[in-house]
């Protein structure tokens, strides 16, 4: 998921997916496109937030309290703009014995992808 994540964070960091007609669609369809099958598109959950600075810049949990994956969420991003990328899923393990050893039958899997937006022209500008 980490390579899937950094190839669709990098088309929002210069302005791709915001000039598309659907920036959410856009950004999704590249992130399950660069997963090769090994993942399920339907089990990621994903996050894409903006901050003014990265110093006021947060993680916000992938995760409810009981475990289930946050709904998905993407915030429309401006040229300048500080932006994280999370995206995450539950894999389950393929062995009873690895499951047995952590004491439980899958793991979650988080990547981040931290940057600042390049300039491009914004739509409808």
């Amino acid at each position: 998921i980490e390579g899937a994540a950094q190839e669709a964070a990098r088309q929002v960091r210069t302005g791709v997916v915001q000039t598309s007609g659907d920036p959410e669609t856009t950004f999704k369809a590249l992130l399950c496109a660069n997963l090769y099958g090994i993942v399920s598109c339907a089990s990621l959950t994903y996050l894409v937030e903006t901050f003014p600075t990265f110093q006021a810049s947060g993680l916000t949990s992938m995760f409810d309290a009981n475990g289930n994956p946050i709904n998905p969420t993407y915030a429309d991003t401006e040229p300048g703009d500080v932006v994280i990328v999370r995206v995450a899923t539950s894999w389950a393990f393929l062995t009873p014995l690895i499951g047995y050893a952590y004491g439980t039958d899958s793991m979650k899997l988080i990547t981040t992808v931290v940057f600042r937006n390049e300039p491009f022209t914004p739509p409808g500008s």
